[in-house]
C-alpha cells in the first residue's frame, strides 16, 4: 500500500479566498450584527428604514483606504467640477 499525496482522500482544501475568510468581510459582517442584524435573518426581512440608517452610518467612518475620509467625502471630491446639470 502507497502512503502519499496520491493516496490521500481529499475533496476540496481550505484556502483564504473565500468571501467569508477575508478579514475584511469578517469586519463587516460583525459592525452589521452590531447594528442588529441577526445572523439569521434574510435581506427579505430587513425593512428599508434599517438599511438607510445602516448606510448613513457607514458612510460617515473614515477609511484608511480613502486617506481617511469618508465614503461621502471620496464621492463627493469625486464630483468636484463634474457638469451635473444633464441631470436634471
Amino acid at each position: 500500500m502507497e502512503v502519499g499525496v496520491q493516496s490521500a482522500r481529499h475533496r476540496y482544501l481550505l484556502c483564504g479566498t473565500g468571501p467569508s475568510q477575508r478579514a475584511l468581510n469578517e469586519d463587516s459582517d460583525d459592525l452589521l450584527r452590531k447594528d442588529g442584524l441577526p445572523k439569521e435573518m434574510g435581506f427579505n426581512q430587513i425593512d428599508q428604514a434599517f438599511v438607510s440608517t445602516v448606510a448613513d452610518k457607514r458612510n460617515n467612518i473614515p477609511r484608511k483606504s480613502l486617506n481617511y475620509r469618508t465614503p461621502l467625502e471620496a464621492f463627493m471630491s469625486q464630483l468636484n467640477g463634474v457638469d451635473l446639470s444633464s441631470l436634471n
